[in-house]
C-alpha cells in the first residue's frame, strides 16, 4: 500500500516540477527572441528617442514638411496630433487638429498607415515621450513629441514646467564618486507568443497601464528604497552631485541591460527633464523591466538654479543651458514660451484661437 501511495505521489509532483520548469525556460526564452528581435530591427533606445522634436523645430525643415502654419491658425499641416491630456484640460486649449487620445488608447487610435507623421503632446513633454516610445517600437517610425510639451507653447500652459523647476533642498543630493555597477539576470515574462513580433505587440499593450513615474519627493526622502540609475556623462555626475547611491550610466543599450536590477523594488532612471528618462523606462518595461520608473521632471526639478546658471559654452562637458527650462539653447525661451495659438472646445464645438497678449 504504501509503494501505491508513493507511486501516486510521484504520479502528481513530476507533472507538475516538469509544467513549473517549462514555464520559466520558456519565459526566458521569450526575453531573449524579443531582445534578439529588437536588436536585429534597430528597435534600440537610441533609435527609440530620436523622436523629440522642438516646437520651434517645427517652424523650419525640421521634420519635412511639419511646419508650424501662421497663417493658418497655428496648424501643423500633415501631422496627425494626438494630445494624450485629461479631457478638461484638452478642452481648455490645445493646438488646432489634435485629437485627445488617452495614452492607454494610443496605439488602437493610431491610423493602419504606420508611415503616418504623428507629433504626440501633453503638458510638459514626459507622457508624449513615453506615448511616441510606443509608437515607434510599434514601427511608426515618423512618430514625434513635442519637447516640453505644451507648457513651451504658449503661455497659457507654462504653469506645469513653471512650478516644478525647482531647487529642491534635500541632503539626499551629493558629490560622492558613483558605486559601481553590478550585473543581474534577465527578467522573466510570459505571453505566450513565439516569435519577435508578436511578442513585442503583445509586451507593448502589456505596459500601456503600468505606472511608470514617480516623484523626486519619494525617492530623495529614501533613495536607498529604489536602484537608481543617472543618465548624464560622468563630468556632468561628478560635477553638479546626483542622488545618493545613484549609478551612472549614460549609455542605454541592449548590451547593459545586465546593469539593471530586475528583482529590485523599484528601477528609478532620471535625466535632465524626464523626457528622455520616460522614453528609457518605456523601452525598459517593454523588455521585461515592469519595476522600471522615470523621475518625474528629471535634474530640473532639482537642481534648476544650478543647471540654468552653467557655463554657456558649446562643447563645454558642463554645459547644461540647453536642456534646462528656459534656459539658452532649450527651445523653451522665446519671451518664456513660444506663443504659438491654440483652441479651446465649447460643448462639442471648437472655439476661436487664442494667443499669447
Amino acid at each position: 500500500m504504501r509503494k501505491i501511495v508513493s507511486i501516486l505521489l510521484l504520479a502528481v509532483f513530476i507533472p507538475l516540477f516538469v509544467t513549473t520548469s517549462c514555464r520559466k525556460y520558456d519565459e526566458a526564452v521569450e526575453q531573449q527572441i524579443l531582445v534578439d528581435y529588437m536588436r536585429a530591427n534597430n528597435i534600440d533606445f537610441n533609435t527609440i528617442s530620436t523622436g523629440l522634436v522642438t516646437g520651434a523645430g517645427l517652424t523650419t525643415a525640421t521634420p519635412t514638411p511639419g511646419i508650424v502654419n501662421a497663417s493658418d491658425n497655428y496648424s501643423i499641416p500633415g501631422w496627425t496630433i494626438f494630445d494624450v491630456r485629461d479631457a478638461a484640460t484638452y478642452n481648455n486649449g490645445h493646438i488646432k487638429g489634435a485629437i485627445n487620445v488617452p495614452i492607454a488608447n494610443i496605439l488602437t487610435a493610431a491610423p493602419a498607415d504606420k508611415t503616418t507623421k504623428i507629433l504626440v503632446v501633453c503638458f510638459t513633454g514626459q507622457t508624449a515621450a513615453r506615448a511616441t516610445a510606443i509608437l515607434r517600437m510599434a514601427g511608426y517610425a515618423n512618430a514625434k513629441s513635442l519637447k516640453w510639451g505644451m507648457s513651451a507653447w504658449n503661455p497659457a500652459f507654462a504653469n506645469s514646467w513653471n512650478s516644478n523647476a525647482t531647487q529642491y533642498t534635500t541632503t539626499n543630493w551629493v558629490t560622492t564618486a558613483a558605486p559601481t555597477l553590478s550585473e543581474y539576470e534577465s527578467p522573466n515574462f510570459g505571453t505566450g507568443y513565439t516569435t519577435g513580433p508578436e511578442i513585442l505587440n503583445a509586451r507593448l499593450n502589456a505596459i500601456l497601464t503600468l505606472p511608470w513615474s514617480v516623484s523626486k519627493v519619494d525617492v530623495l526622502a529614501n533613495p536607498s528604497n529604489y536602484y537608481i540609475i543617472n543618465k548624464w556623462p560622468v563630468a556632468q555626475y561628478n560635477a553638479y552631485g546626483h542622488i545618493n547611491g545613484a549609478y551612472n550610466m549614460n549609455d542605454i543599450t541592449f548590451d547593459n541591460l545586465k546593469y539593471y536590477n530586475p528583482e529590485a523594488s523599484t528601477i528609478v532612471t532620471y535625466c535632465y527633464t524626464g523626457q528622455t528618462s520616460a522614453i528609457t523606462t518605456t523601452w525598459l518595461q517593454v523588455l521585461g523591466y515592469e519595476n522600471a520608473r522615470s523621475l518625474s521632471f528629471g535634474g530640473n526639478g532639482i537642481i534648476y538654479n544650478n543647471m540654468l546658471a552653467s557655463p554657456n559654452v558649446a562643447g563645454d562637458p558642463l554645459n547644461m543651458q540647453s536642456v534646462t527650462w528656459k534656459g539658452v539653447g532649450s527651445s523653451s525661451t522665446y519671451n518664456g514660451v513660444l506663443g504659438y495659438g491654440y483652441y479651446k472646445t465649447v460643448g462639442t464645438t471648437t472655439d476661436g484661437l487664442y494667443v499669447a497678449p
